[in-house]
């Protein structure tokens, strides 16, 4: 079987590992650039744009993306056959159709994800595989992950209690959805946010995937301005931005919480080396994308500093796998 794979962020990594080996990949589309996108390689094989599925052969189309009802109705509108269209997951947006499918998950896989294919497809994917992301859907709020939340409330508490001294700091920041939570738990703290807020280096892309491709546009969305009138204690938040360490300024500073969500190798270890030191203690660091498979780099780097400086980490069993750094 052929198969064009629409997708080459997380969804993807995982349903690589439940393909079936009688199918053969032979080319890939950038689900957030279905029409515009194309052009060069990704793992080998050609990264192409929805235009261009009418000069290729193929049997099937997967779609392996977090935004599935969106990719497949783009498909359908270039005239691509629903029969041949299958999913491994569905878009993460919390709308009523997605809420409402979710009360019948079975109808909803039949319904959007073409059940038997995807399973003539990925024969080890099973129902618990569906069960596993609806249970997505249950444990977030506003699309985050209920465990992350839970264990950034319970540091917090545990450094308020303890009047644990110090500033508050988060690197990769984005659009400011776990930040305002942290500024919310933290409304008297001093708060530096760290972020380009244009997105990835690209030399950073292109020394870990090897092509600049790779995320090109990933987290660009955004504004430094927007994210700091969102705060709830504005007041106490400063931005840093651009790239990360040269934008940290702060050598007589010391922190009480650092939330680091760097998703690559190096700016991970840089913001370790800078910011375990100034870590006062009975602090807290909390690495995010320990066990983002998409992000490889974020393990290597924890891994690599806790073994050069003998520090131990703590796993939690939140979405992607965030790691605990206790002082």
């Amino acid at each position: 079987m052929k198969l064009v794979v629409c997708g080459i962020g997380s969804a993807y990594k995982y349903a690589m590992e439940l393909i079936d080996d009688s199918c053969e990949i032979i080319a890939f589309i950038n689900s957030y650039e279905l029409t515009r996108g194309g052009g060069g390689q990704f793992n080998n094989k050609p990264l192409i744009n929805i235009s261009k599925l009418k000069d290729i052969e193929f049997d099937y189309i997967l779609i392996a993306s977090g935004n599935f009802e969106s990719v497949k109705e783009e498909l359908l509108r270039a005239g691509i056959n629903e029969s041949i269209i299958c999913g491994y997951i569905f878009e993460r947006e919390n709308n009523p159709k997605i809420q409402e499918a979710l009360k019948l998950p079975n109808e909803f896989v039949k319904r959007y994800l073409n059940l038997d294919l995807t399973q003539k497809i990925m024969p080890k994917w099973k129902a618990k595989n569906f069960q596993a992301v609806t249970m997505w859907h249950e444990n977030t709020q506003e699309g985050f992950d209920f465990i992350r939340i839970q264990t950034l409330y319970l540091l917090s508490q545990q450094i308020l209690s303890k009047n644990v001294n110090g500033a508050i700091a988060e690197c990769g920041v984005f659009k400011g959805e776990f930040a305002r939570i942290i500024n919310r738990l933290f409304k008297d703290r001093q708060f530096y946010l760290f972020d380009t807020f244009e997105g990835f280096s690209p030399s950073d892309i292109k020394c870990e995937f090897g092509s600049t491709d790779f995320f090109n546009k990933g987290f660009k969305n955004t504004n430094a301005n927007a994210v700091l009138e969102s705060m709830p204690h504005k007041e106490n938040c400063i931005i840093k931005q651009g790239y990360f360490p040269g934008t940290f300024d702060l050598d007589d500073e010391k922190f009480a919480f650092v939330s680091l969500d760097m998703d690559l190798y190096k700016p991970m270890k840089d913001a370790l080396e800078i910011f375990y030191p100034r870590l006062s203690q009975g602090g807290y660091i909390m690495a995010h994308d320990y066990h983002n498979k998409v992000f490889s780099g974020t393990k290597e780097a924890i891994d690599e500093f806790s073994k050069e400086h003998n520090v131990t980490i703590i796993p939690i069993a939140d979405l992607f796998g965030s790691v605990i750094i206790a002082k």
